[in-house]
């Protein structure tokens, strides 16, 4: 009987703790993140992740918000489509404010089901154009890859006089597959001749990779545009350098962290001649005080995904401060209204749909530094 009722108490303790421990406070704000924390994808969700928390710890050193402080809410996905929504359905009950995912298809599956259910979440990184579209609990802080693909075919034009251009994409990403359609369209608007255009370039895939590389090499374009992430990108610069081909590869904002990747080489020249657009150019005084507290908190540099995810929380801050609520409905209104001045990836206002308005950078790599070249307005 003793062993029976031991052991009767240590499951109500246990339940206890696990069933309390996201248990709303009224003396706190609860903000939740999903994303990929492991998995293939978890560079970009721990990006995301260190980005919120980095926001949330500096907002509660300076009071918090409505006399409340914050607290943090994660659950991972694994970067695995079919794990969104239970990751999502562990959260939604605990939370105030939502934040995710990662990658625009997992997204896509989050903001349809938060929409629904009228849980007001804000995408940091999610490209693909039809994310917020008809939803009008969904904003996002980044611009859009019909944006920032058009943004790059007039760079191309009127920055680099590029005349003949090769693209290559991976045809099973949609983020990849976005950017690529809208430089192609307006750089065929723009008359840029499109010689070579592959949706093969497969995440991951070193195989295909390479022979992809061979057909690009062969191709000799002014230029290569390869709107694909980070370590992909490295990977492609070093295989088209070694080919011997030194004129410009052209990304998105997927690129920002290449250099990163070749670091550990010590070798960053397969990185010159590399311009991509982005949210922020790295040498921009807020952006270098920014990475000087990620690198001291996390031991490394951030990306644009952590500041993407930086600048998704204070916008939702100020909305609630605006409102002087966290009613969903009211801080709603005051994120459609909002003038978000100096943060991180610009000064930031929202459209009708819940995109931002901002400015796009158009940034380069030179031996191991990057360098802004130019601004675009997103259009």
């Amino acid at each position: 009987m003793k062993k029976f009722l031991s052991l009767f108490m240590l499951l109500v303790c246990l339940c206890c703790f696990y069933g309390c421990k996201n248990e709303k406070n009224d003396d706190e704000i609860v903000f939740g993140v999903v994303g990929p924390f492991t998995g293939s994808l978890s560079t970009y969700g721990d990006s995301v992740r260190r980005g919120v928390e980095l926001a949330v710890k500096d907002l509660n050193e300076n009071g918090g918000l409505l006399g409340k402080k914050i607290r943090c809410l994660m659950e991972d996905d694994q970067g695995d489509s079919g794990q969104v929504l239970s990751a999502y359905n562990k959260l939604i009950d605990d939370v105030d404010f939502l934040f995710g995912e990662v990658t625009s298809g997992n997204s896509e599956i989050l903001v349809a089901q938060a929409n629904s259910d009228k849980v007001l979440t804000i995408a940091p990184c999610a490209t693909a154009d039809g994310i917020t579209k008809g939803r009008e609990y969904i904003f996002r802080t980044c611009f859009l890859d019909n944006s920032q693909g058009k943004a790059m075919a007039e760079f191309a034009k009127d920055g680099l006089n590029i005349k003949k251009v090769s693209i290559a994409y991976d045809e099973a990403d949609d983020y990849s597959k976005g950017v690529a359609k809208a430089f192609k369209e307006r750089a065929t608007e723009l008359g840029i001749e499109v010689d070579f255009f592959d949706g093969g370039l497969k995440a991951k895939d070193n195989d295909q990779r390479a022979s992809i590389v061979q057909k690009l090499v062969d191709k000799n374009s002014d230029a290569i545009f390869a709107p694909i992430y980070y370590e992909d990108a490295a990977a492609l610069a070093k295989e088209l350098r070694s080919a011997e081909y030194k004129k410009p590869l052209l990304g998105a904002d997927g690129y920002d962290g290449i250099l990163n990747q070749l670091e550990g080489a010590g070798d960053f020249t397969p990185a010159n001649n590399v311009f991509f657009s982005n949210h922020y150019c790295a040498t921009e005084d807020n952006i270098v005080e920014f990475a000087n507290k990620f690198n001291k908190a996390y031991g490394s540099n951030p990306t644009s995904f952590a500041a993407l995810a930086y600048d998704s929380v204070m916008l939702v801050a100020k909305a609630i401060e605006n409102a002087n609520s966290i009613d969903t409905e009211k801080v709603k209104e005051a994120l459609a209204s909002i003038k978000f001045d100096g943060g991180l990836t610009g000064d930031i206002s929202f459209d009708k749909e819940g995109d931002p308005i901002k400015t796009i950078c158009i940034c380069e790599y030179v031996d191991g530094s990057i360098r802004l070249k130019t601004k675009i307005k997103q259009k």
